[in-house]
């Protein structure tokens, strides 16, 4: 099965931050829940899946594509990746905010 990791681009950097001060808990966690409804159909059901970063944003932002495979297919998901970074690779794509800059 393919999916979206997200259904939206990323966000500004702070927006899921748990300092905000103008929601409450439960307002957050709608906030944090509201864009992963792809992500949490692999984690509530125990099916592997990967989220590879395939595209990218008119900022550069990493936009991943989620892969979800039958039970016990952990491996052709890691065969899948191998074969996507080979051809698509991904490990110099350096988002403008990250950890290494």
């Amino acid at each position: 099965l393919l999916t979206p990791t997200l259904i939206k681009l990323p966000e500004p950097l702070g927006k899921y931050s748990k300092m905000r001060t103008d929601v409450d808990y439960v307002g957050y966690m709608r906030l944090c829940d509201e864009t992963k409804v792809f992500t949490s159909a692999a984690n509530v059901t125990g099916q592997p899946a990967i989220t590879l970063p395939l595209g990218h944003s008119q900022s550069g932002l990493p936009i991943g594509v989620q892969f979800i495979a039958r039970f016990g297919e952990e491996g052709a998901l890691i065969r899948l990746a191998s074969s996507l970074e080979q051809e698509m690779p991904w490990r110099d794509r350096i988002p403008p905010v990250h950890a290494s800059r």
